[in-house]
């Protein structure tokens, strides 16, 4: 029994009492009874500070998400126009190449910086252990392809030769989540190129391991990693010793490619000689897609061209950002009509009295939001299927997760990728 006691000198004490009695063998009378009392002030003072402690790293665990979704978007807001307005600039045939050369400079540097937000980001969840994974039969040829397109560029400045083995195993199936497959891979390429030499190489094949297993390898044939550093890789921030290099970098990319891997119920591995180069790979486990079958559309749907006319409404308060649509639809869809809208609520009053056939809408708006809104377009019976893009900063996995299950039709996450964008609006379009 434990209980709280008040001593004479008036404090307090916790105690813990036990009692046991003596019976006789044989009558099984009690004989004697036996009471022990232990001061067990100490021990509940200290499971109460673990309880408190507890709860203040839940506290400050939550204020760190909230900073974070916060700091997110804030900092996602400024990134639109940079970028966007960059890849604007680079669609521009008046400029000359010097011009040009200082719009890519702009482009890489804004998304060296948007990358350095999703890693933080990615290191919270992971942190938090809210970092999610969507596996579905994911076919390796096009991640490779993928990777390819992304990567070309990056090597072909440090005169680097990628090598990419297309085989029977990479047109196989694994089971992953595809964005993070491919997130994952680009951290190994990248590396292996950011840290080769010039004239080096990197080879990516592809390789049936046991268990049901593909193995995908990265391998360079650049400097490699000493055994010293090798046990610090893993290490969050520790860029063994090359923070004073011109190689971007966080420190924290193979964290997350580790813990990727292994949410897609696969391993991460690697091995490297100094002076032989290194090699690291990733094992998922292959599944038998073949049943799979692609389930042709309803409706015919051709890309949107930049002679069609449409009319969007677009719902968003940042003046620079209404800008860059406005100048998006102008450069790639002059004929389209676009109405614009600072709130939700003149929003829905443009609605009412114009033909619309596609709205674009922010979340974060003054007075009444985006999900508020949405609900409320979906209301007007001349709306109910009209496509609704969000376009938004709110890139938290838990808010692309709850856009989606509010019914947009799409949702995507500033700084808007111009192509990307295009593309999402050729695919909603049906003309």
């Amino acid at each position: 029994v434990t209980s709280r006691v008040r001593r004479k000198d008036g404090n307090y004490v916790w105690m813990e009492s036990n009692t046991y009695i003596l019976r006789n063998p044989d009558s099984g009378i009690p004989v004697e009874i036996i009471s022990i009392s232990r001061d067990i002030t100490q021990r509940k003072r200290d499971a109460d500070q673990i309880v408190r402690a507890k709860e203040d790293a839940e506290r400050a665990n939550r204020a760190k998400s909230d900073f974070l979704s916060s700091m997110s978007h804030e900092l996602r807001t400024p990134m639109n126009s940079i970028l966007g307005f960059a890849q604007l600039l680079s669609y521009d045939d008046r400029l000359d190449l010097e011009q040009k050369t200082k719009v890519v400079r702009i482009q890489r540097a804004g998304e060296h910086l948007l990358q350095l937000i999703n890693d933080v980001l990615d290191l919270s969840r992971i942190e938090s252990e809210k970092l999610q994974v969507q596996c579905e039969p994911t076919l390796l040829d096009e991640l490779l392809d993928d990777c390819t397109s992304i990567t070309s560029a990056l090597a072909a400045n440090r005169a680097v030769n990628l090598h990419f083995a297309h085989s029977v195993e990479t047109r196989a199936h694994v089971n992953a989540d595809p964005i993070r497959c491919k997130q994952a891979l680009l951290n190994l390429i990248t590396n292996a190129v950011k840290y080769n030499r010039s004239g080096g190489n990197v080879w990516v094949t592809c390789a049936r391991v046991p268990d049901h297993m593909l193995r995908i390898s990265v391998r360079d044939d650049g400097p490699g990693i000493n055994s010293e550093k090798q046990q610090q890789l893993f290490q969050p921030f520790n860029r063994l010793g090359q923070e004073r290099s011109d190689i971007d970098g966080t420190g924290i990319g193979l964290v997350i490619t580790q813990k990727v891997v292994e949410l897609m119920g696969g391993t991460l591995g690697f091995e490297s000689r100094t002076g032989a180069g290194s090699t690291f790979w990733i094992e998922l486990p292959e599944i038998d897609a073949s049943a799979e079958r692609r389930v042709p559309s309803a409706r015919q749907r051709r890309p949107v061209q930049a002679t069609d006319r449409f009319v969007t409404l677009c719902v968003e308060d940042n003046s620079a950002n209404v800008e860059l649509v406005k100048a998006v639809f102008n450069t790639f869809w002059p004929n389209a009509t676009l109405l614009v809208a600072l709130s939700a609520e003149r929003g829905l009053e443009l609605a009412q009295t114009e033909h619309v056939d596609l709205i674009m809408l922010d979340i974060n708006l003054p007075g009444m939001d985006g999900y508020a809104a949405l609900k409320q377009f979906r209301t007007m019976p001349h709306l109910v299927d009209t496509p609704v893009i969000a376009l938004t900063a709110d890139a938290m996995s838990s808010d692309v997760e709850r856009g989606r299950a509010a019914g947009f039709t799409e949702y995507l996450t500033k700084p808007i990728q111009i192509p990307t964008l295009c593309a999402t609006v050729n695919r909603v379009l049906v003309r």
